[in-house]
């Protein structure tokens, strides 16, 4: 796995794939029903589930990537937009059979994940760990919060406390 800065390109989940996926979700919420193969078996690629949080510090995201050996995931800072990409590839062992069923999904990946200007892109750090992808990006040193020290009004301006 490797952290490096990169072109940006356009993700593979195109918006017109987002909007195609969001009208089927609406339509099924209507009629109760799938109109076309639900999005389970259809055979275009497959995107890595996300989490995204947001301490004091930093942000932690974390992609899992079953299966995806460490050479494979590619994790790059884009401006203020973390890249995660790579590839699952399929297991040829079983070529030729007839499946009864297979609803493992195979192929290339690409994940943008926008984050605030508050983010320190250069000092991210990532590893990979039991199928997880886990990106930390600290947050810019002026941009953390810090403690202001209260004054009393009755104290001739000294601080209280310490």
């Amino acid at each position: 796995m490797s952290l490096s800065l990169i072109p940006r390109r356009l993700p593979s989940d195109s918006p017109l794939g987002r909007f195609r996926d969001e009208m089927e979700r609406t339509l099924e919420t209507f009629l109760g029903e799938p109109i076309v193969e639900p999005k389970l078996f259809r055979t275009q690629g497959w995107m890595p589930v996300v989490d995204v949080s947001e301490s004091d510090d930093e942000f932690t995201v974390r992609a899992e990537v079953p299966g995806i050996a460490e050479d494979q995931v590619e994790v790059a800072m884009i401006g203020n937009s973390l890249v995660i990409s790579g590839e699952k590839r399929s297991d040829e062992e079983q070529g030729g059979a007839d499946w009864y069923r297979c609803e493992r999904r195979f192929g290339s990946f690409r994940r943008v994940i926008d984050l605030p200007a508050t983010v320190d892109p250069d000092s991210a750090k990532a590893g990979l760990s039991d199928g997880v992808v886990t990106v930390r990006i600290p947050k810019r040193p002026e941009v953390k919060p810090r403690q202001v020290p209260l004054s009393l009004a009755g104290s001739g301006g000294k601080p209280r406390g310490k």
